[in-house]
């Protein structure tokens, strides 16, 4: 089967995301192509940032695809023609033909009508309306319509989708599946015997809670916080300034995927630092798997996860700053997490067979 995945984030990236995680798996049976949002010449102009490394294997082709107006902007029919024009002749789209395409952003939409393929896959992985505001709705609107299948990857995501277009999502096959992590690279194996403090790897953007982990680090002084993960534009001041009133919270730059899983297994306790707002309503951390399965505890805020996981001492979640100190605490009297429930549903494995069954019905 030939399968093209179109994506909001590149090849070339500081995350390996679900997308790279479909590639590379489904990469073993069938013939992959991968695009990710374009760059073009106003990202840079902007001065858009390109850094990362290669997240597919050596088995994933990439989609050469060329935009002069960023994809991402708002529904301009004279951007969008130009972007198909550009397209058309410098790509030679046409001469492509997939069986399915697999597509985890609604805004390319418009460009779809330019590819040959069989079936088309939508899988939102956020509430994008609260990211972008109201600019993504037509986009949005129209991937649905377009879509043979919808496939969330959380049930708020689903549900939304359903709230918000009933017209458009009423006759469609709606699901969802939840994001996963790698069992190859993240598990116990050559556990140190000492582990001590505390650690967070992701971006450091509006949707991180700063306010939660300088209160932490104010309340336990003699506990190290390793921060490690891109520092958005935004968030760079704060960042210094929390870096210069604790001596007890150090910020690294983002980590390559290879070495997450050393760095997990020498702490303790694992952070997911969310901020309780519309942003994060929705997400599928994988985050929060790779810290289990690398045996740390787990505070984490903002999230919803299987009821069956979610009893376990290992996970504590609060719900405001208020709790923060005791329920670190709590978690503090762990020695590690030893959870007797098998991960297996939640690896890439088991999710790439998910879409695979999804694929071939």
């Amino acid at each position: 089967m030939k399968i093209l995945i179109l994506s909001h984030t590149r090849n070339i990236s500081n995350f390996k995301i679900g997308s790279h995680h479909y590639a590379n798996g489904l990469s073993d049976e069938h013939n992959i192509e991968y695009l990710g949002f374009p760059y073009t010449i106003f990202h840079k102009l902007t001065g858009k940032d390109r850094s990362g490394i290669e997240q597919l294997n050596s088995k994933v082709s990439t989609f050469q695809a060329f935009f002069l107006f960023p994809i991402t902007i708002g529904y301009n029919k004279l951007f969008i023609y130009i972007n198909k024009k550009i397209l058309s002749y410098f790509s030679r789209v046409h001469k492509k033909n997939f069986d399915c395409i697999i597509c985890d952003t609604p805004y390319f939409s418009p460009y779809l009508e330019l590819i040959s393929y069989r079936k088309l896959i939508y899988r939102p992985t956020d509430i994008y309306e609260k990211m972008d505001g109201f600019k993504v709705e037509p986009y949005e609107k129209e991937i649905i319509n377009l879509s043979n299948e919808i496939i969330a990857t959380s049930d708020v995501v689903m549900n939304y989708l359903r709230k918000k277009y009933p017209n458009e999502t009423r006759r469609k096959k709606i699901s969802f599946i939840a994001n996963g992590y790698d069992d190859s690279c993240f598990n116990k194996l050559n556990l140190p015997k000492v582990r001590t403090g505390a650690i967070y790897i992701g971006a450091l953007d509006e949707r991180f809670d700063f306010d939660a982990l300088e209160h932490l680090s104010s309340s336990f002084p003699d506990e190290k916080f390793d921060i490690y993960g891109p520092i958005s534009n935004d968030f760079k001041l704060r960042v210094k300034e929390i870096a210069e009133r604790r001596n007890n919270v150090f910020f690294h730059n983002a980590v390559e995927y290879y070495k997450t899983p050393d760095l997990l297994k020498s702490h303790k306790i694992g952070l997911l630092l969310l901020k309780n707002s519309e942003l994060n309503r929705g997400r599928s951390p994988m985050k929060l798997w790779e810290y289990i399965s690398c045996g740390l505890s787990v505070l984490y805020s903002a999230v919803e996860i299987d009821k069956k996981y979610s009893r376990m001492e290992e996970l504590v979640k609060y719900n405001n700053i208020d709790e923060l100190v005791d329920k670190y605490l709590q978690i503090k009297k762990n020695n590690f997490a030893n959870f007797s429930q098998s991960l297996t549903e939640h690896s890439w494995k088991f999710k790439v067979a998910e879409i695979k069954n999804k694929l071939e019905s």
